[in-house]
């Protein structure tokens, strides 16, 4: 959307935003957090939190578009403010005030989260391990089906029925244009 209003193109930022400021994630005593912060009032408010009500006062913070000029500035301050903080004592503090934060978590650790243990995100199934989709339906659930087919499981009948006979079926494995599986040619 940036690109389309001022030509400018997108750099790649990681987890930051590029109009809003603090929206990133911050190094704290034991890991990272992310920070979504995305108004003035919830700037206040977690300069408040994390006890430098200055920066909130500070003439290169006042707005989000003043932040985001003197981004490099914030960063520091921020990380300064928060380097012996533990995460999730600070994020609860934060949500409680309204300002989005959340500890970031590896793959696995996300994975024993109660929340995620109570929707059963992980899913197993014969043959297939996964996620299951984060949206839950009422009238359809998203429950799994079976298995994803193999590679090459249906490559007979979808070349069958693309027209190709058994002679042509046999050269395009032998080729290696449909191989009958992951070793190449037939």
């Amino acid at each position: 959307a940036n690109w389309l209003h001022s030509g400018a193109t997108p750099q790649l930022l990681g987890s930051a935003h590029p109009n809003i400021a603090p929206y990133d994630k911050f190094a704290v005593a034991d890991g990272e957090i992310f920070l979504g912060v995305v108004n003035d009032g919830q700037f206040r408010r977690f300069c408040s939190q994390i006890d430098q009500p200055e920066l909130a006062q500070d003439p290169r913070f006042l707005t989000n578009r003043l932040r985001l000029q003197h981004l490099p500035a914030l960063r520091e301050a921020i990380e300064a403010a928060l380097h012996d903080r533990a995460g999730e004592p600070l994020c609860e503090a934060l949500m409680r005030r309204g300002v989005p934060a959340a500890v970031v978590n590896s793959v696995p650790a996300a994975l024993q989260l109660a929340h995620a243990q109570h929707r059963q995100s992980r899913v197993e199934a014969p043959g297939y391990v996964g996620l299951r989709s984060p949206m839950r339906l009422q009238g359809t659930p998203g429950q799994p089906g079976g298995a994803p087919p193999r590679f090459a499981q249906d490559r007979q009948a979808v070349l069958e029925w693309l027209g190709y006979d058994d002679s042509e079926v046999t050269e395009l494995a032998r080729t290696g244009a449909a191989p009958a599986d992951r070793d190449g040619p037939a």
